[in-house]
């Protein structure tokens, strides 16, 4: 292989691996083989053979055991418990314990086919699922199904191209219809009546999240999955969430098929290339650019799903045990998964004081907002 560097453009040929160290571009873009990135960017590129990008500095990350039939989605209960969704299984979903003990929970009054997303949802203290059965069929559920019995209900129904969900703090049920532009959308879902739409005039309807804070992510993107992320206020009103106006956080972006928020504020996006981050200035505002988080040094890697659950301390580098988790599905179809938590400090580190401290906020910022 053979990578050429300029200040305008970094080409990378084909037949061989690009491990990037760092990369930050004016639109970030999938880095295949033969493809030119845009003016502006800039990138230290690394020749590897079989050797994976581990997190950065300060992060540990670990391949774990994911869905055996590829898993099409997760999300974690606030026991730490990560729920999976298996490609090859309609009629149930696994259960990881923290201790990694697994079990299979069997599902009564559902049949999954092509699931979108998954979440907890507090208020019920059930897993919701998304399932649009087919493209194009008129079908579209969302699902609430009891981790103890199995059981489910049907929220919603009839949304043919449904695709993830997210519950906010308030304990609102949020979403994605990924339909063509401009029909694609983000609904409300109550606890009782019909879903209404909060945000249209989108296309495809991605990944949705939450800041501590209440405000919604989300994602809409085309189908070469060059995509934006969106930021919007959730205030409640008389009859339910009020969404405001959504603004724009970066657009472009090759990493837009899922997404999820941390407890620091900072936006973690997958996609082609790997696990990404938008990047933050010093006063925690978003710069419209992201780097690369974690991958496995393969151009053609396209990571999907990703969730986080946070801990008592902050998910920073160095942060110790107790600094949250972030589990993401490496490639499409993976029966693996990638787990990052924060690293204990090393004896070296603490005695480095606030000076390595300052140099690895290069890599990671907290939220100031």
């Amino acid at each position: 292989m053979s990578i050429v560097v300029s200040p305008v453009r970094t080409f990378v040929s084909r037949g061989a691996q690009v491990l990037l160290k760092e990369a930050r571009v004016d639109r970030p873009m999938s880095l295949r083989p033969g493809r030119w990135l845009p003016a502006g960017a800039w990138c230290a590129a690394v020749l590897l053979t079989g050797t994976a990008l581990a997190a950065p500095a300060g992060y540990l990350s670990s391949q774990i055991a994911g869905a055996q039939g590829g898993t099409a989605a997760l999300t974690f209960g606030p026991d730490g418990t990560l729920y999976l969704a298996d490609m090859s299984r309609s009629n149930a979903i696994r259960a990881v314990a923290p201790s990694g003990a697994a079990r299979d929970i069997s599902i009564s009054g559902a049949s999954l086919a092509s699931v979108g997303g998954m979440a907890w949802d507090p208020v019920s203290s059930r897993v919701l699922v998304t399932d649009n059965k087919g493209w194009g069929d008129g079908q579209g559920y969302l699902y609430s199904i009891d981790p103890a019995t199995g059981a489910a209900e049907v929220l919603a129904f009839g949304i043919d191209y449904i695709d993830d969900v997210a519950v906010s703090p308030a304990g609102h049920i949020f979403i994605s219809d990924a339909n063509w532009a401009p029909s694609g959308r983000i609904m409300y879902v109550p606890r009782s009546g019909a879903p209404l739409t909060v945000v249209d005039n989108l296309n495809l309807a991605a990944g949705l999240g939450f800041d501590a804070g209440g405000n919604l992510f989300f994602q809409d993107l085309d189908f070469s999955f060059l995509g934006n992320v969106w930021r919007a206020t959730v205030s409640d009103g008389p009859t339910g969430p009020l969404v405001g106006a959504p603004q724009l956080l970066a657009s472009g972006l090759s990493a837009a098929f899922d997404l999820t928020v941390d407890s620091e504020g900072d936006v973690f996006v997958s996609g082609s290339g790997g696990l990404m981050m938008l990047d933050r200035g010093p006063g925690g505002a978003f710069t419209g650019m992201a780097s690369i988080f974690d991958s496995n040094g393969n151009p053609w890697q396209f990571a999907t799903e990703v969730a986080f659950i946070a801990g008592p301390d902050p998910f920073e580098p160095f942060g110790g045990a107790r600094g949250g988790r972030l589990v993401y599905v490496p490639e499409y179809g993976s029966s693996s998964l990638i787990s990052i938590t924060t690293a204990v400090p090393e004896p070296t580190a603490i005695a480095a004081g606030l000076a390595l401290a300052s140099l690895l906020a290069i890599r990671r910022r907290r939220s100031e907002l």
